[in-house]
C-alpha cells in the first residue's frame, strides 16, 4: 500500500467530550471574572494623569518583584505619560473589543462549554469574516438577549430587557466597526511600536467651510500600511495615515466592554450551573455618552487623514497623490437632546433566578476527569 492510500485509509474520528466533563470545565471557567482585568487595567492606566506631587512618592520608592528590584526615579514627565495613556489605551480597546466578541461568538455557537469554543478558534480570517457579517446584519435581537441576558426571547412588553438588547447591540456594532477598520493602527501601535507621535511644535488644520478643524491636537498617531484599508486588495501606492485616537473615548469604551462581557459570563454561568445572577446594564444613552461626547467635546469629527505616498512613474515623474478623509459617525438624536457634560454611566439592574441543574454521575460518585 503506497503512503498516499495508508493516509487517506485512516478513519477521522470525531473527538466527543465524555459525559459531564462540560459541566467540569465550566465550572473552571466560569470562578474567574474576565472582566475584572479590564477594569484594573483601565484604572492603573487612569494614574499616569494624576498630578506630579501625587506620584512622586510612588515612584522615588524601590518596588520589589521577587528577586527583581526597581529602583526609585523621578516621575516620567506629563507629555510621556499621556503618550503612553494614548498608546496603551488602543492596545486595551482593542484587547477587550476581541475578547467581547470571542466570548459573544462562543456563548452563542457553543453554550453548553464556551471554553472550549474559544480555545478552538484558531482561524483569524473566519474570525473577521465572522465579525463583518454579523457586523453587516447589525446583530440578531434575540441572540443579543440570550447571550447577555440569558433569554431565548425578547418580551417587547419588558421595556427594560428592550433597552438593554438595543444599548447591547449599540456596542457591539461600534466596537465590532471599529475593531475591523483600525487593525492598522493597532498592528502599527502593538507590534513594533511603529506608529508615530507628530512633533508637537507641527501645526495641521482641516478647514470645513468656516469651520477649522486641528489634525495634530492631542495624540495621534501617523502610520504606514499597504493597502489603503483594511480588506481592500492591495494595490500599486502605499499609504501613510494619521489618525486621532480619543484615550477617554478608549477608556469609557473598555469600560463598557468589560461590563458587557461580565454580563455574558455571568448569564452563562447561570445557564450552564445554575447560579443566580445579577446584571448590570448601562442605558442606552450613557453608551452613547461614551461613544459620541469625547468626539463633540474635543472636536474631532475627523477620525483618519488617509494619504498615498507618492512615487515616480516609469517616466520619472512623481504620480499625484489621493486623500481620503475618515468622519467620525455621529447620532444626530444623541447630539440634539445631550447633556452639557457627559453623564455618569446610567444603569439598571437584571435579575437572573437560579436554575435547576443536577450534578453529572461521575461527580456524584466523586470521580473527577480533571486534577482541579
Amino acid at each position: 500500500m503506497s503512503r498516499k492510500s495508508r493516509k487517506n485509509s485512516k478513519k477521522k474520528t470525531k473527538n466527543n467530550l465524555p459525559g459531564g466533563l462540560e459541566y467540569e470545565l465550566n465550572n473552571i471557567f466560569y470562578k474567574s471574572n474576565p472582566s475584572e482585568y479590564f477594569i484594573m487595567k483601565t484604572e492603573m492606566l487612569s494614574l499616569l494623569v494624576v498630578d506630579d506631587q501625587e506620584l512622586e512618592n510612588i515612584f522615588k520608592n524601590e518596588r520589589k518583584l521577587g528577586s527583581v528590584t526597581i529602583g526609585g526615579s523621578p516621575v516620567p514627565r506629563r507629555v510621556l505619560r499621556e503618550r503612553m495613556l494614548a498608546t496603551e489605551a488602543v492596545v486595551l480597546f482593542h484587547h477587550a473589543a476581541e475578547t467581547l466578541l470571542r466570548f459573544y461568538f462562543s456563548h452563542r455557537d457553543f453554550s453548553s462549554a464556551p471554553w472550549v469554543a474559544i480555545s478552538k478558534d484558531k482561524d483569524f480570517a473566519a474570525f473577521k469574516k465572522k465579525i463583518l457579517k454579523e457586523f453587516n446584519c447589525g446583530f440578531d435581537e434575540q441572540e443579543v438577549c440570550r447571550v447577555f441576558l440569558g433569554v431565548n426571547e425578547v418580551d417587547y412588553s419588558d421595556s427594560r430587557m428592550v433597552e438593554a438588547v438595543e444599548s447591547f447591540r449599540i456596542l457591539l456594532k461600534f466596537v465590532a466597526g471599529r475593531y475591523l477598520d483600525e487593525s492598522f493602527l493597532y498592528n502599527s501601535v502593538k507590534h513594533g511600536l511603529s506608529a508615530i507621535y507628530p512633533e508637537s511644535d507641527s501645526e495641521m488644520v482641516l478647514k470645513v467651510g468656516d469651520d477649522e478643524l486641528p489634525m495634530l491636537s492631542g495624540h495621534p498617531f501617523i502610520y504606514l500600511h499597504e493597502q489603503r484599508q483594511p480588506g481592500v486588495r492591495k494595490g500599486e501606492s502605499s499609504f501613510y495615515s494619521l489618525t486621532q485616537t480619543l484615550a477617554e473615548q478608549d477608556l469609557g469604551l473598555v469600560v463598557c466592554i468589560a461590563n458587557a462581557i461580565e454580563c455574558i459570563w455571568k448569564a452563562g454561568r447561570n445557564l450552564t450551573l445554575g447560579s443566580s445572577e445579577s446584571l448590570k446594564v448601562y442605558t442606552v444613552k450613557a453608551v452613547k455618552n461614551i461613544l459620541f461626547g469625547p468626539i463633540l467635546s474635543q472636536r474631532k469629527h475627523i477620525r483618519s487623514f488617509i494619504c498615498e505616498l507618492p512615487y515616480v512613474n516609469d517616466e520619472g515623474d512623481v504620480n499625484p497623490i489621493n486623500i481620503f478623509l475618515k468622519r467620525e459617525e455621529m447620532d444626530e438624536e444623541w447630539i440634539k437632546y445631550r447633556q452639557d457634560k457627559t453623564a455618569e454611566l446610567e444603569h439598571f439592574i437584571l435579575n437572573l433566578d437560579s436554575r435547576k441543574t443536577s450534578l453529572p454521575h461521575h461527580l456524584e460518585t466523586h470521580n473527577r476527569y480533571l486534577p482541579f
